[in-house]
């Protein structure tokens, strides 16, 4: 079984804002990265401090995928807590990865290196005339 991250933004008035547009800011103002790091923290954090038996899929940004500052956080993180690097499993779309084969091929040796798992999440759309 796996476990997907999932984010939730409130507003001032304590209203649900929809996850593709905070998104969406994030991305116009710059702050995907701090996003993702925030849910890959909670994942940890969450693995960290209750049993589970299944592993929590957390979505990275492919901006991610080939940082050199985003490896070396996990590097050092999965180096200090290595029993729940088999529990994360790193998210990244078919689309976000073909922008970049060869630095996502480089990002699946490193995170196996480390003991983290990956899933490639494709997205299929469908058109339908109205």
């Amino acid at each position: 079984m796996l476990e997907e991250a999932f984010t939730k933004v409130y507003d001032d008035d304590g209203e649900i804002i929809p996850i593709g547009t905070f998104v969406s800011v994030a991305q116009t103002c710059a702050k995907v990265a701090e996003l993702d790091a925030a849910v890959m923290c909670k994942a940890f954090q969450h693995l960290q401090e209750n049993v589970a038996t299944h592993a929590i899929a957390v979505n990275i940004s492919f901006d991610w995928v080939a940082d050199f500052y985003f490896r070396k956080h996990i590097y050092d993180l999965f180096n200090q807590h290595a029993q729940v690097a088999p529990r994360i499993v790193f998210c990244v779309t078919v689309s976000a990865a073909s922008k970049n084969l060869e630095a996502f091929c480089s990002f699946i040796v490193f995170v196996h290196r480390i003991g983290v798992k990956n899933l490639l999440k494709r997205f299929e759309i469908r058109f339908m005339a109205l």
